[in-house]
C-alpha cells in the first residue's frame, strides 16, 4: 500500500519474514484478553458465585452495576475464606456478594501493553485485572491467559 501497488502485484507473503520482525513486546491486552465473562451482581447470594465458579471452572467474577459498571470482584480465594470460617463454626453474616467482594479492583486498559499488565499483576501479587474502557468492563486477563502467551512465544522458537 505504501508503493501505490495493486493488491493483485503484490508479491507473496513470507512467514520467516514476520517472525522475524515479531516483537513480544508491542502485545497488547485487548489481543489477550477474555471477552466472554460470567459476571454477578452485589445482591447476589454467595452460593450462586460459588456455583459459577466451580461449574465455568474460573476464579476471578467481575462485579457489577446495573448499568454494567465495575464495582467489584470476588475471587476463589475470597469464598474460600468465607466458607472455611463457616467450617470452623465462626460467625459469618455474609450471605450475598457485597458481604466480601473486593471493592476497588486494580484495572487496566485494553490498549494497554501485555507486559504492563504482568507488571501491576506480580507489583500487586493479584491474579487477574479487570479491563476497563470508558468507564464499562470489556474483558479479564488473568494468570491463564498469560501461559497462553508463553505457549504461543515459546512455539516460535522452535
Amino acid at each position: 500500500q505504501l508503493k501505490n501497488t495493486p493488491v493483485h502485484e503484490w508479491p507473496l507473503a513470507n512467514i520467516e519474514d514476520g517472525l522475524y520482525k515479531f516483537d513480544p513486546s508491542h502485545l497488547l491486552v485487548e489481543e489477550y484478553m477474555d471477552r466472554e465473562l460470567f459476571t454477578v451482581r452485589e445482591s447476589d447470594i454467595l452460593a450462586f458465585v460459588s456455583d459459577m465458579i466451580d461449574w465455568q471452572r474460573i476464579r476471578y467474577v467481575p462485579v457489577e452495576d446495573e448499568k454494567g459498571k465495575l464495582i467489584g470482584m470476588v475471587t476463589s480465594r475470597l469464598l474460600l475464606r468465607h466458607y472455611s470460617k463457616k467450617v470452623n463454626h465462626s460467625k459469618s453474616t455474609a450471605k450475598t456478594v457485597k458481604d466480601i467482594m473486593l471493592k476497588t479492583p486494580i484495572t487496566i486498559s485494553p490498549d494497554a501493553k501485555v507486559k504492563e499488565a504482568i507488571d501491576l499483576m506480580m507489583k500487586n501479587k493479584i491474579g487477574c485485572l479487570p479491563v476497563v474502557k470508558d468507564g464499562n468492563l470489556i474483558g479479564i486477563i488473568t494468570e491463564e491467559n498469560f501461559m497462553n502467551i508463553t505457549n504461543v512465544l515459546l512455539g516460535k522458537l522452535r
